[in-house]
């Protein structure tokens, strides 16, 4: 196909062959059939492991793009099963899109980035998608964000408000808020914001707070808050 670069750069794809262009009269959208190049085929969706083939899946399938003006884009394409070792039968990996996801890489990250920026409804009318989807947008968005850095490795203060600890603590650093954590959901629950849990990943120098619990932790060392925690 010709300007095959320059679609490749319209549509934000890396590792991926675009096959045509067409726009579906009947649905109003441009639809780009792509693949993924050699070195990306017939990997777990999971592990990215290589994998032998196992069927040709349900067919082919689109992923959202980010739209063309007013138009919204589409890329469609194979969905064959590999047989990972470890995973099992599994939809094979594409280099455009997450696992099990019907949206591409930087779909989500302008709806993540908006979500911060503007309110839910702007989000959901200029994207044309559903808050729900949002919400599941940001959640892996933030999933992924959270394996390649670590929201407390230059925290060095933490405040804890004590009238809001049966309910929640909050930890802050420079008006930056990690996730909130509720003692109500246990050890069952997200420990990303559980002060405990941040004492022992940050290395925090000041602990305030007016409950008598935690004002003995202000200026003490790390072994010594440790110690206080388990």
């Amino acid at each position: 196909m010709r300007n095959s670069r320059l679609w490749r750069m319209l549509l934000g794809v890396e590792k991926t062959v675009v096959e045509d262009i067409d726009f579906d009269e009947e649905s109003e959208v441009l639809v780009a059939s792509v693949r993924p190049t050699g070195s990306m085929r017939n990997r777990c969706g999971v592990c990215q492991r290589r994998s032998p083939r196992y069927d040709t899946g349900a067919g082919r399938r689109r992923w959202r793009a980010l739209d063309a003006g007013t138009v919204q884009v589409y890329l469609e394409a194979d969905a064959p099963r590999v047989s990972c070792r470890t995973h099992g039968v599994t939809v094979a990996a594409v280099p455009w899109a997450r696992h099990q996801v019907g949206h591409t890489h930087n779909f989500d990250a302008q709806v993540a980035w908006l979500a911060t920026q503007t309110s839910k409804s702007a989000v959901t009318e200029l994207m044309r998608i559903a808050w729900r989807t949002v919400g599941a947008i940001i959640t892996r968005v933030w999933d992924g964000v959270e394996k390649i850095y670590d929201q407390f490795a230059d925290l060095r203060r933490i405040g804890i408000d004590a009238g809001l600890l049966q309910a929640r603590a909050q930890v802050s650093d420079r008006g930056r808020r990690p996730r909130q954590w509720s003692p109500r959901l246990g050890r069952s629950g997200p420990r990303q914001g559980d002060p405990r849990h941040v004492l022992r990943r940050a290395r925090a120098r000041t602990v305030c707070s007016d409950h008598a619990r935690f004002r003995r932790w202000g200026r003490v060392d790390q072994s010594r808050r440790r110690r206080a925690l388990s």
